[in-house]
C-alpha cells in the first residue's frame, strides 16, 4: 500500500514537471506571436496645423471681448470655397442660405442685418436694396489672412451693428518670414447643372531689407479665380393684396 502511493506520488511529480516545459513552450509561442503582431503595425502620420490654432488662441485669451477667430490655415483645411462656409463652424453662427449658397451670417440668433462686416477697419456695404446685411459668398477665403467674429462690441469697432461685427483681414507681406508662395487647384463636377467647376488661388509674399533694417519692406500677392455653375429647383410666389379694396393686385409665380 505504501508502495503504490509511492509510486502515485511518483508519477504525480513526473507529470508535473513534463507540464512545465510546455507550459514554458506556450508562453514563448504566445510572446513571440505578440512581437511579431507588434511588428506589422504600420505607422501612423499624424500632420497638424499647431502654429495657426496657437495664434487663433493667444487672440481669443487677449481680446477683452468675447471674440472667435478663424486663420488661414483653419480655412484651407476645408477648401472653404466663401468666407461664409468658413464662418459656419463658429459656434454661435449659422448661415442664412439663398438658392442654396450661404450668403448672410446670423450671430446668436440676431437677422444678418443686425450685424456689420469690415474689411481691414473699413465698413462693407450692403448689396442689395432695402437690406442692411452684407454678402459673403462673394468672398473667397483663400485671399483672406484670418476672420475675426467680434461677439461683444467695444469702443474701437466702428458703430453700425446691434449684434456682432465680422472683421475680415487681408494677409501681408509680414505674416510669415521672407518669401511665401502658395497654389491651389481643384476642380469639380454639377450633375444637375452638367457643368465643369474648376478653380485656382494662389499667394506670393516676400520681404526685403531696406537699409539696416531687416524686413522692412514687403510685397504680396493674391489671386483667385473660380467659375461655378449651379441649379435650383424651386417654386416662389410673391404679390400684393389691397388693404382698402379687398382684392389681389398682384401676384407671380416663378419656377
Amino acid at each position: 500500500m505504501i508502495m503504490k502511493k509511492t509510486y502515485l506520488a511518483w508519477l504525480i511529480a513526473v507529470s508535473c514537471g513534463a507540464t512545465s516545459p510546455l507550459m514554458a513552450q506556450e508562453a514563448q509561442d504566445q510572446s513571440a506571436d505578440k512581437t511579431a503582431e507588434e511588428k506589422r503595425i504600420e505607422e501612423v502620420l499624424t500632420i497638424g496645423y499647431s502654429d495657426s490654432i496657437k495664434r487663433a488662441v493667444q487672440e481669443q485669451r487677449e481680446s477683452g471681448g468675447i471674440i472667435n477667430v478663424l486663420k488661414k490655415d483653419d480655412m484651407g483645411k476645408l477648401q472653404d470655397d466663401s468666407v461664409s462656409d468658413a464662418l459656419q463652424r463658429i459656434p454661435g453662427l449659422s448661415v442664412e442660405r439663398d438658392q442654396g449658397e450661404g450668403r448672410f451670417i446670423r450671430i446668436r440668433g440676431l437677422a444678418p442685418d443686425l450685424n456689420s462686416v469690415s474689411y481691414n477697419g473699413t465698413s462693407l456695404a450692403a448689396p442689395e436694396a432695402g437690406r442692411r446685411a452684407v454678402a459673403l459668398d462673394v468672398i473667397p477665403a483663400d485671399l483672406l489672412e484670418s476672420v475675426v467674429v467680434n461677439k461683444t462690441l467695444t469702443p474701437d469697432i466702428s458703430a453700425g451693428s446691434l449684434g456682432a461685427n465680422i472683421e475680415l483681414q487681408s494677409m501681408t507681406a509680414f505674416d510669415r518670414e521672407g518669401s511665401f508662395y502658395s497654389f491651389t487647384a481643384d476642380v469639380g463636377y454639377n450633375e444637375q447643372a452638367s457643368e465643369t467647376n474648376p478653380k485656382v488661388s494662389g499667394v506670393v509674399s516676400n520681404t526685403f531689407d531696406v537699409g539696416d533694417k531687416a524686413d522692412s519692406f514687403g510685397i504680396a500677392f493674391a489671386g483667385s479665380y473660380q467659375d461655378r455653375s449651379f441649379t435650383t429647383d424651386n417654386v416662389e410666389t410673391g404679390g400684393n393684396w389691397d388693404l382698402d379694396e379687398p382684392g389681389l393686385e398682384e401676384f407671380e409665380q416663378r419656377a
